[in-house]
C-alpha cells in the first residue's frame, strides 16, 4: 500500500526553490520582459504621473540588481541583504504592481535560502499589494508553498484555494493537485478525493497532463484503500 509521504515525492518538484532553480531562466526572463513592457507603455502613451512613472523606474533598477546577484541569491551576501533591504523598503511605501513585483522578488530570495516564514510573509504581502494584477495568483501559490516548507499545511491549503481564483491562474491544475495531496496528507481522504476529482474533471488538456494523470493514480490508490479499509471492517463484524 503506498504512503502518504509518496504522494509528496510525486509532486516533482514541489518546494519552491526546487520548482525556482529548475525554472529560474524562464520565470526571471518573463519577470524582466513584463516590468520592461509594463514601464515603455504607461511612459509612452503618457498614463502615468511623474511619481508613478519614477516608482516603475525604480522598481525595474531593483529588478536590474536582483538580477546580476541571481548566482549569489541563495548564498546571500553583503549585497544581497542590501537589495533585501532596499526591496522591502520599497515595497512598504509602494502599492500596487510596483508593490508587488518588489514583495515578490523579496519572497523569491527568502526562498532560495530556505528562510520560510520570511517568503511567506513576503509573498503574501505581494498578493495584497498586487491583487489586480498578473502577480496575484502566482504569489498566492508561493505563498502556499512556503507556508507547507514551514509546516502550516492549514495556511497552505488556504493560500491554494484562494489562488486558485486568480484569473488566468497559470499554476491551476498544480494548486488543485496540491490541495488533495495536502488533504490526503492530513488525513482528510474525502476531500482529498474531492480535490483530485477536479483536477481530472478541469484540467485534461495536454499542458496539465502531467497533473491529471498524477491526479488519477492518487483517486485508484484512495478507492483501493477505501475499499480494503471496507473489507477489513466486514471481517471483522
Amino acid at each position: 500500500m503506498e504512503s502518504v509521504n509518496t504522494v509528496a515525492s510525486m509532486d516533482e518538484p514541489r518546494s519552491l526553490a526546487g520548482f525556482l532553480q529548475k525554472n529560474s531562466k524562464f520565470f526571471a526572463a518573463f519577470l524582466a520582459a513584463v516590468l520592461a513592457a509594463v514601464v515603455v507603455f504607461f511612459i509612452v502613451n503618457g498614463l502615468l504621473s511623474a511619481g508613478q512613472k519614477k516608482k516603475l523606474t525604480d522598481m525595474e533598477a531593483l529588478n536590474e540588481r536582483y538580477e546580476k546577484l541571481s548566482d549569489d541569491l541563495e548564498t546571500g551576501g553583503a549585497e544581497v541583504d542590501a537589495l533585501l533591504a532596499d526591496l522591502q523598503g520599497f515595497a512598504a511605501s509602494t502599492s500596487r504592481y510596483p508593490g508587488a513585483k518588489a514583495y515578490s522578488l523579496a519572497g523569491t530570495i527568502f526562498a532560495k535560502q530556505k528562510r520560510w516564514a520570511d517568503a511567506e510573509n513576503a509573498f503574501a504581502s505581494s498578493a495584497k499589494a498586487g491583487a489586480k494584477t498578473h502577480l496575484y495568483g502566482p504569489s498566492l501559490f508561493n505563498a502556499a508553498i512556503a507556508a507547507e516548507e514551514n509546516g502550516d499545511a492549514e495556511k497552505a491549503l488556504d493560500y491554494f484555494t484562494r489562488s486558485l481564483a486568480a484569473e488566468s491562474a497559470v499554476f491551476a491544475a498544480r494548486a488543485q493537485f496540491s490541495i488533495g495531496r495536502l488533504n490526503e496528507k492530513t488525513g482528510n481522504f474525502e476531500a482529498a478525493r474531492t480535490a483530485y476529482r477536479a483536477v481530472v474533471d478541469t484540467y485534461f488538456d495536454n499542458a496539465n497532463a502531467y497533473w491529471t494523470k498524477l491526479a488519477q493514480s492518487r483517486l485508484l490508490i484512495l478507492e483501493e484503500e477505501a475499499a480494503e479499509g471496507a473489507a477489513e471492517v466486514e471481517a471483522k463484524e
